[in-house]
């Protein structure tokens, strides 16, 4: 085993990432941030941006941006059996 650990980014899991770097920055959640810079780099998706999100010498504004535009490419990019399945209201 190599030691690594690969979690899929789903929108829930970004979502409440997101709510908790906007109450506590972004340097009490680097581990998660660098597992989503993982995922964005293994799908190829929104490579600046990713490296804006990986650097922690960058204005907090430009990480925000940042990990906005990698979560929506995630989110895009989120295999199908990820996604919730929506049902009509009856």
């Amino acid at each position: 085993m190599t030691g690594k650990t690969t979690i899929e980014m789903t929108r829930d899991r970004l979502a409440t990432l997101g709510a908790r770097l906007a109450d506590d920055g972004f340097e009490r959640h680097a581990d998660e941030l660098a597992l989503v810079v993982a995922a964005a780099r293994r799908r190829r998706v929104a490579a600046v941006a990713a490296d804006v999100l990986a650097d922690p010498t960058q204005p907090d504004v430009a990480r925000c941006r940042a990990f906005a535009r990698v979560a929506a490419a995630l989110s895009a990019s989120e295999p199908r059996s990820a996604r919730p399945v929506m049902t009509p209201a009856a």
